[in-house]
């Protein structure tokens, strides 16, 4: 009963969920701070984490995921969460972070302006919102977050199929078009669907991307393309102890992709994904490796690194990806 009380509210959550929204823009936080457009020069690193709203750090369940929990965490777990996401971030100092679940404040993770956190902690950095998720009663707004040294020529929102009879979420990329010599240097932040059974709409999602990707190879430009698949990237075989009734979104990346002249940059050492049908338990939630880079093949790629937080701020692990300019 509590299982169905619980699958009702979210239900009703649900129902009142808006359609896609435009991209909310902010410049640099310090006033006297001159905008200028990013240009990278030699080498550059990207991060990406899914943040999960700041509320499914190490102590989080969540319902969706078997757990018991439609509010994953408490006020006091969330303050830590988000204050540790603040300071990883701010101690990588990378050039553009791309970030998945961030989110405004509201009762999913306890009133905390997650994407305020992020700003401070990121002073003088040009960033760009575009939510994936908004409920309309009580407001919820969860989305794609980028930030990078000063602002894309131009920024945009490409809409990917939906589930179909799903959950009201507007899965999409959030793309930002640097100048760089000889053309444009392309940066995707994507974030697909993740309980569509069979991952159908992931499927469909994927060709979508790679459309996408083949006609910004058409143009020449380098791309780079990174986040959460919500697809098995690299085969693993993490010790853990969660029941098959847990895993049934677990999928692979479907044959074909990615597509010609693209390439997959992922660390496959460390898990940067944990089941929330329980809180954290090294060793005993299931782990596996869904975030990672896609990659044009006229760009060189240094190295990929999962930094492994034991899972204590998110449900997901950061990555951070260094490249060198053709």
């Amino acid at each position: 009963m509590k299982r169905f009380s619980l699958a009702l509210a979210a239900l009703l959550l649900l129902s009142c969920a808006s359609g896609p929204s435009t991209i909310d823009q902010a410049g640099p936080r310090e006033p006297c701070a001159e905008t200028r457009t990013w240009q990278p020069t030699a080498d550059y690193t990207v991060l990406i984490w899914n943040l999960g709203f700041g509320g499914l750090g190490e102590g989080a369940e969540f319902f969706p995921d078997g757990g018991h929990r439609l509010i994953p965490s408490s006020r006091r777990e969330v303050g830590r969460y988000v204050e540790g996401i603040g300071r990883f971030v701010a101690s990588v100092g990378a050039d553009v972070c791309l970030f998945q679940e961030a989110a405004l404040p509201s009762a999913v993770n306890r009133r905390a302006d997650l994407l305020a956190a992020l700003a401070a902690r990121l002073p003088g950095r040009w960033s760009a919102y575009s939510p994936e998720v908004r409920i309309c009663f009580p407001r919820v707004s969860v989305g794609a977050a980028t930030f990078s040294p000063g602002p894309p020529r131009v920024v945009e929102r490409l809409e990917l199929p939906r589930e179909r009879g799903g959950a009201r979420q507007f899965v999409h990329l959030l793309v930002a078009r640097f100048l760089i010599p000889g053309g444009e240097l392309v940066i995707g932040n994507l974030h697909l669907s993740a309980f569509d059974e069979g991952a159908s709409a992931r499927h469909r999602q994927l060709e979508a991307v790679a459309e996408f990707l083949l006609a910004e190879q058409g143009q020449g430009h380098q791309v780079v393309l990174g986040g959460d698949w919500n697809l098995l990237l690299a085969a693993t075989d993490f010790p853990h102890t969660t029941e098959e009734r847990y895993l049934s979104w677990i999928q692979p990346l479907p044959p074909g992709f990615p597509p010609p002249g693209f390439r997959l940059a992922v660390d496959p050492s460390v898990p940067t994904v944990r089941t929330l049908e329980r809180p954290y338990v090294r060793g005993q939630n299931y782990t596996a490796v869904i975030d990672g880079f896609l990659v044009s093949a006229n760009i060189e790629v240094l190295w990929v690194r999962t930094f492994d937080l034991g899972f204590r701020f998110s449900d997901h692990q950061p990555v951070l990806l260094r490249l060198a300019l053709e």
